[in-house]
């Protein structure tokens, strides 16, 4: 806070006055922020927090993909991969719009299940073979968990399951990523 002073003199009458007034600058603190989490597996949950200020009208989020939020404990969801810079900016009580300089970045992390399997169909007893096609893009994908008709697993990129019995049954792959983020797919074949 600074105490500004204005003096007057009217040479003609010789009066003289002044006036001084306080004026207070924004907090520093107001333009401060953090992110928890910043990293994390979609749909990533990430409060947005500011120190409250009763000079500020509003916080405003500017989240990097396109949307906004309001409110010095916001939380978004980011569904998608990638990664998002986040701009805070404040309004004060008298209407002056400040960003605040600091830039952080959400960084959202998805597996992606995927497999491939060598026939559509086959004859009883029908053994199917089935390679994994999975990906995550960063990081690698470390877990796969096979789940055929809802009894039987197996583990590894590659899995070999025999049917003996006429049907449609399911297969279910689970991977997840070295920072934990899982997915499945299932799909069906046909003895």
């Amino acid at each position: 806070e600074v105490t500004a002073s204005l003096a007057v003199y009217n040479d003609s009458t010789g009066c003289r006055d002044t006036l001084s007034k306080v004026i207070k600058f924004a907090s520093i603190d107001s333009f401060r922020y953090t992110l928890t989490p910043q990293k994390g597996c979609a749909p990533l949950k990430v409060l947005m927090s500011a120190p409250s200020d009763t000079g500020v009208f509003n916080y405003i989020w500017e989240l990097g993909n396109g949307d906004r939020g309001f409110g010095n404990n916001y939380v978004a969801t980011y569904p998608a991969e990638g990664q998002f810079v986040v701009k805070m900016f404040v309004r004060y009580n008298n209407g002056c719009l400040i960003a605040s300089s600091q830039r952080d970045t959400v960084t959202v992390i998805k597996a992606h299940a995927d497999f491939n399997f060598d026939k559509a169909s086959g004859c009883v007893p029908a053994v199917f073979n089935f390679r994994d096609s999975s990906y995550s893009n960063s990081s690698p994908i470390v877990s796969y968990s096979w789940l055929f008709n809802n009894t039987a697993t197996a583990s590894g990129q590659t899995a070999s399951y025999g049917f003996n019995a006429l049907g449609t049954y399911s297969v279910k792959l689970t991977v997840q990523n070295q920072e934990g983020c899982r997915d499945s797919l299932t799909k069906t074949v046909t003895v």
